[in-house]
């Protein structure tokens, strides 16, 4: 159940039964916020030492998330 994010079973390999997790989107979405939320702190803080160019990298690695 992708919503719920449940154990559902996984029946594309034959033979062999697994349980796999479901991620749902939401859960994904929320981790690649605090990912970019982090770099931005980060960024941020570069750019108060004086790092601009540091900064300008991060600020980077944010737009290709």
């Amino acid at each position: 159940e992708p919503i719920a994010g449940q154990f559902v079973f996984d029946f594309d390999c034959p033979g062999e039964r697994r349980l796999a997790e479901v991620c749902s989107s939401a859960a994904s979405r929320g981790a690649r916020g605090s990912r970019v939320t982090a770099l931005f702190v980060e960024a941020v803080a570069l750019e108060e030492r004086g790092l601009a160019e540091e900064a300008v990298a991060v600020y980077e690695r944010i737009l290709e998330i």
